[in-house]
Parts: C-alpha cells; sequence; structure tokens
C-alpha cells in the first residue's frame, strides 16, 4: 500500500488500496481523520472499522466533525453548490470528488446504524448523509420520509425528494401532496390552525387527502418548474458555527407553489371543517396511548396499521405478549398495559371497546370481544389474543353465529350443566352457518 501525504488540521479520506500511520496505529481505506491531535484510541478505533459500539461517543462525535470539515472543503471547491453529474464541477478530480462523497455517505449511514444507541449521532449523522447523498451526489429519495409530521431533520430529505421530482418533470401523487403539505406546515408556523391539523391530527389527515387527491388527480399532478432555486439550512455539528444556507440551482423551490396550493388546499380546508373538535382532544392528550384512544373513537374510520403511528406502541405490547406465536392467552389487566399509561381499578367496557377497534389496526383479534356480546370483563379475565389481517373486521356471519352461540348455550347451561351431546349439536349447527 502507498502512503498518504497529509496536512496536520486537514481531515483526509485515505482511498482504497492506500493507508497511513497515525499515532502508531495503520489505518487503511475507508479512514477519516487529521493526523494531529488523534489519540491512539481512536486511531485503533478507526482502523478496526468503527465497529466497537462499546467505543466512547467522542469518537463518534470526533469523526462526525472531520466528515463535515471535509463536506465544506468540498462545497468550497465545487463553488458551494455540489457534485451532481451534471453540476458544475469542471475540474479533473471531478470524479474522485464524487467518490469521496459516495465514500463518505457510506460511512454516514454505517455510523448512524452501529452507533444508534449514542444519544445524538444517528440524528446529526443522517442530517449530514441526507445533504451529501440527496444534496450533492442527486440521489433519488425512493419513498417519503417517515416522521413529516414532527419536522425535524425528515423535513430536509423531504424537500429535496420533491424537488427532485419536480426536475424531472415528473407528476406528482398523492404522498408527495402529502409531503408538500408538512413542508408548508413547517414554513407557515404562524398558520395555527394548519400546524395543528398537522401535529395531532395527522393520522386523519393523511388517509383524507391521500384518499381526495388520488380521486382528483388519479395520474397525479403535473406543475410548472418555478424559477427559485431550492436553499437549505443546514447546522453544523461543531456546535460554535452558526447554522448556514445552501443553495441548490439544479432543484427548485417549491415553497407556496401555486399549483400545489391550488390542488391540496381546498381539500385540506374541507378536512379540517370535518375534523370538529378531534385537533383540540387530540392536542390535550399528552401521550402516544391518550391519542390512540381519541383517534379509536371515531366511529367508522378505516385506519390502517401504517395510517395510524399512535397505534405502533399498543402493536409492539401485543407482540411482546404473544412472543413468537399468531395466538396465545393473556390475562386482560397486561393487555391494558398497552393501551393505559396507568391501568385504572374499575374495568370501563366503553373503553373495551375502543381497545377492541385500535386492536384490528393492527392485526390482533381479542377474545372475548367486548363490542359483541360477553361476560363481564375484570382485571383478572384470561383473554385469547391472535394475529389477523391488519385492519379486518367481524363479517356479519361471526357476528350471527356469535350471537347464536351465546343464546344457544344459556339455554343449554338451564339445567346447570351443558352435555357433550350437546355441545356437539352446537357445533355442527356453527359449521352450517
Amino acid at each position: 500500500m502507498s502512503e498518504v501525504q497529509l496536512e496536520a488540521t486537514t481531515p483526509v479520506w485515505v482511498p482504497p488500496g492506500e493507508s497511513v500511520t497515525v499515532a502508531g496505529v495503520e489505518v487503511s481505506d475507508g479512514g477519516l481523520y487529521r493526523s494531529a491531535g488523534v489519540s491512539a484510541s481512536y486511531a485503533s478505533w478507526m482502523a478496526e472499522g468503527r465497529q466497537d459500539k462499546a467505543a466512547s461517543p467522542a469518537h463518534t462525535e470526533h469523526f462526525l466533525l472531520d466528515i463535515e470539515t471535509r463536506f465544506f472543503q468540498i462545497l468550497h471547491r465545487t463553488g458551494g453548490v455540489g457534485a451532481r453529474a451534471s453540476g458544475p464541477i469542471g475540474s479533473a478530480d471531478a470524479e474522485a470528488l464524487r467518490a469521496e462523497l459516495r465514500a463518505l455517505a457510506d460511512a454516514l449511514a454505517s455510523l448512524a446504524e452501529t452507533y444508534a444507541h449514542h444519544q445524538s449521532c444517528p440524528e446529526r449523522a443522517n442530517r449530514l448523509l441526507n445533504f451529501i447523498r440527496l444534496g450533492l451526489l442527486g440521489e433519488r429519495l425512493k419513498q417519503l420520509p417517515a416522521g413529516l409530521e414532527s419536522g425535524q431533520a425528515n423535513l430536509v430529505a423531504a424537500r429535496f425528494g420533491l424537488a427532485a421530482r419536480v426536475a424531472n418533470g415528473e407528476q406528482l401523487d398523492a404522498d408527495w401532496a402529502l409531503c408538500w403539505l408538512a413542508l408548508e406546515a413547517h414554513r407557515r408556523k404562524e398558520d395555527k390552525a394548519l400546524n395543528e391539523l398537522v401535529r395531532f391530527g395527522w393520522s386523519f389527515l393523511a388517509r383524507g387527502l391521500r384518499e381526495r387527491f388520488a380521486e382528483k388527480y388519479p395520474d397525479g399532478l403535473l406543475i410548472s418548474r418555478p424559477d427559485r432555486c431550492l436553499a437549505a439550512i443546514y447546522q453544523p455539528i461543531a456546535r460554535r458555527q452558526k447554522a448556514i444556507t445552501l443553495r441548490f440551482p439544479e432543484m427548485p423551490s417549491l415553497a407556496g407553489h401555486r399549483d400545489l396550493r391550488r390542488a391540496v388546499e381546498p381539500i385540506v380546508e374541507a378536512l379540517q371543517s370535518e375534523l370538529g373538535p378531534l385537533v383540540p382532544r387530540l392536542r390535550r392528550a399528552s401521550t402516544p396511548k391518550a391519542r390512540l384512544r381519541v383517534l379509536a373513537s371515531l366511529p367508522e374510520i378505516p385506519f390502517t396499521a401504517s395510517g395510524v403511528a399512535e397505534a405502533e406502541g399498543l402493536r409492539a405490547h401485543i407482540r411482546t405478549l404473544l412472543g413468537a406465536a399468531e395466538q396465545g392467552s393473556a390475562v386482560l389487566e397486561d393487555v391494558l398495559k398497552g393501551w393505559y399509561d396507568q391501568v385504572p381499578t374499575e374495568i370501563d367496557r366503553a373503553e373495551l371497546r375502543l381497545l377492541s377497534s385500535a386492536l384490528d389496526w393492527v392485526g390482533v383479534a381479542m377474545e372475548p370481544d367486548p363490542r359483541l356480546m360477553g361476560p363481564g370483563f375484570k382485571a383478572e379475565t384470561q383473554v385469547t389474543l391472535a394475529t389477523r389481517p391488519v385492519g379486518s373486521r367481524h363479517t356479519p356471519q361471526y357476528k350471527a353465529a356469535r350471537t347464536h352461540m351465546f343464546a344457544w348455550s344459556a339455554v343449554a347451561w338451564a339445567d346447570g350443566e351443558i352435555h357433550a351431546s350437546e355441545l356437539q349439536v352446537l357445533d355442527e349447527h356453527l359449521d352450517a352457518m
């Protein structure tokens, strides 16, 4: 391997086939460091591929700062706009810069995954990763980012993804219309009604907007490309540095776009009117479990697990109770721990009906089902849980059979005992229904 020549304070990426010795440790390709002020433990961590999950958070912080410094150096060399394949880099080492950016992006992705347990590492790594992959390298965002209603770093990825589609003359489907709405809410912070709708009523809003936009624009919406270029604010990892604005001339800015406003805002206004008191109720619900109980109270809304983020906690709780099994029994009190922040002493039948509705969204059936005929419920009541298709409901045939079973059982129990012959008759009758 050949040796890389270093400047004392400049982060250097070691390309494939080369190596360098720092603090007595040989670091091969995939390393990024400064030759001055590098400890032996940090150099060893680099040399071992940055996979030691017990490594000090100071190592990941050091590595992120070096990548960021190199990111700014490349921005400076490219005129501050980036290394797109058709971009403004005209120097002979343009391809080498793009290759280094791709390597830096891969290193950031690996760091965010390996050190997800470090407090701020994943968020910082993914934020810089978005700027490199989507902004500088021009990679396509394959799907809508999660968590748009909460803002944060995902909004940056959403802006790049949306701008790339418009720049390529592609039609926007309902998902990207929803993406634009989340970006608009973040931009128009003074619009309290819109921001509360996005923040607290996202599950309802997402479902309604997707349905109505797709109905009105089944082939998607083709919009005109604005003249303004996209400008994104980047908050440096180094705490001493102020936020900076980076401009990307090849990508359009869609803030307040007229075509999108005409298409999306009437749908949003109609949904706001229909929601009525839902948003204030959700705003007062301070925890995901409390918000889930509000959503479950809505009549006949065909939520799915993907449309109700609040249901994820309930899904994880039920999966813990079932383990790897598809069916199992549990004490009702244990089930309710996924529904309440604190299980009440008195079991409310109306709340149990809401719980059953929410279980439909996560693909779980509970028997006895409190929405149908059944016994009184106590904390110690044994219930059966079984997985089933998400969003499935009881069929009319099931409801009829269940009602028939309870009525028949009451008659058969009249003499204080249910005989085997009576059970056989019931089985045959139910099979024939």
